[in-house]
C-alpha cells in the first residue's frame, strides 16, 4: 500500500434507481492498522453532492474494527467522538498528553485523578496526577488502552473511561485552563480557566 493510502471509486444505481458515486478510501493508521473511509454521494450533472454519507472505521491486526463515534451535544455535556480509540503514546513535558490512534489527542495540564473503576466507587484509591510538576508516572497505565468513553461536561470537567477499567477525571482550574482536546480534523474543545467550555469545529 502507498504512504498516502489506496482509493478507488465508482458509480452505482441504488435500490432506488438513483445513481451514486462511492469512492473507497484505504490508508496506513498507526502500527498494524488501517484507517478506512467510505463517501456515498448522490450523482449530479454539475458534480455537486447532495446528502452524502460518510463513515469510517479503523480496522486492527487481530481482524477486529472500531466506528468511530459522533460528536453528540446532551443538556450538560458533550460525548467527545474518541469512543473505540486506542492510546499510542503518552507524552509529558508541561503537560500530559494521550495521543489516540484517531488522529487526536488529549492534553491535560492541570491536576487530574486516575481510579479504577468509577470515581466514587468505596474501593476507587484515586491517585492524583500533576503534569506540571511531571509527576504522572501512574498515567503509563494507558499506553495500549482503548476509550470507551469519552465526555466533556458543560460544567469544564472531562471524563475519560477505558476499557482496562481506568478512570480519568480532570476538573477546570481558576486560572488556567485545565485540559483540551485536539481532533480528528478540525474539531477542538478547550476548558476554561474558572470552567466552562471554548469549542472549535
Amino acid at each position: 500500500m502507498e504512504e498516502n493510502g489506496d482509493k478507488d471509486w465508482e458509480s452505482v444505481i441504488g435500490e432506488d434507481g438513483r445513481e451514486y458515486k462511492v469512492l473507497a478510501y484505504v490508508f496506513p493508521h498507526g502500527d498494524e492498522t488501517l484507517r478506512m473511509v467510505v463517501s456515498v454521494n448522490h450523482r449530479r450533472k454539475d458534480h455537486s453532492a447532495a446528502d452524502p454519507l460518510h463513515r469510517e472505521a479503523v480496522i486492527r491486526s487481530d481482524g477486529t474494527m472500531d466506528t468511530p463515534a459522533e460528536l453528540a451535544e446532551l443538556e450538560d455535556r458533550w460525548l467527545l467522538p474518541y469512543r473505540g480509540m486506542q492510546v499510542i503514546q503518552v507524552r509529558v513535558s508541561h503537560q500530559l498528553t494521550l495521543l489516540l490512534d484517531g488522529d487526536a489527542q488529549v492534553d491535560i495540564e492541570s491536576t487530574a485523578t486516575l481510579t479504577r473503576g468509577s470515581l466514587s466507587a468505596p474501593d476507587a484509591e484515586p491517585v492524583r496526577l500533576a503534569p506540571e510538576r511531571q509527576e504522572v508516572a501512574p498515567a503509563l497505565a494507558l499506553f495500549g488502552a482503548t476509550l470507551l468513553s469519552s465526555v466533556a461536561f458543560k460544567s469544564g470537567a472531562l471524563r475519560l473511561v477505558f476499557g482496562t477499567g481506568m478512570h480519568l477525571n480532570v476538573e477546570p482550574d481558576p486560572q488556567y485552563e485545565a485540559w483540551s482536546t485536539c481532533g480528528p480534523d478540525d474539531l477542538r474543545f478547550v476548558c476554561l480557566p474558572g470552567g466552562g467550555l471554548s469549542i472549535f469545529r
